[in-house]
């Protein structure tokens, strides 16, 4: 019996859940995309207007690198201010080897709880790709994306 495939993704284009969008094109050095704010996602069609409590997805999707002699690391970072400079702290890394979809869970919880700081006005997310390597053309373009509440 054959079964039609499953998606385990879909992807939600509203620009309040984007951590970067594909079309943006190749990084070619390390850098630090706009922020999200996890206040703004009311325009997401799974998310009901309220910050996301529990566990949900991120989503990343990487469609080209060059990996001779680089190295490339997608960072989540969260931050109280929207620039993501006031002592950022990690949430999510992984080392980027293939070019592929990765899936990661984030727990509302253990977010505010590594970023306890809040002399923002906010909880921000951002993606960061870090390259590094003997500088040979390095280039990864990709897309990252908020998904859907796992659990609540």
């Amino acid at each position: 019996m054959s079964r039609a495939s499953k998606i385990s993704a879909v992807f939600d284009a509203a620009a309040a859940v984007t951590l970067r969008a594909v079309t943006d094109g190749a990084e070619t050095s390390t850098a630090t995309e706009t922020a999200i704010s996890l206040n703004e996602l009311d325009d997401a069609y799974w998310h009901n207007g309220e910050i996301p409590n529990g566990v949900f997805e991120v989503w990343l999707n990487v469609t080209a690198l060059n990996l001779s002699t680089n190295t490339y690391v997608f960072s989540l970072l969260a931050d109280d201010v929207s620039t993501v400079n006031d002592t950022p702290t990690t949430v999510v890394s992984q080392a980027i080897t293939a070019v592929g979809v990765y899936k990661f869970l984030v727990d509302s919880k253990t977010l505010a709880a590594l970023d306890t700081e809040s002399s923002g006005t906010d909880k921000w997310l951002a993606a960061k790709m870090t390259i590094a390597g003997t500088p040979d053309s390095p280039s990864i373009t990709y897309g990252a994306w908020l998904g859907k509440v796992v659990s609540a």
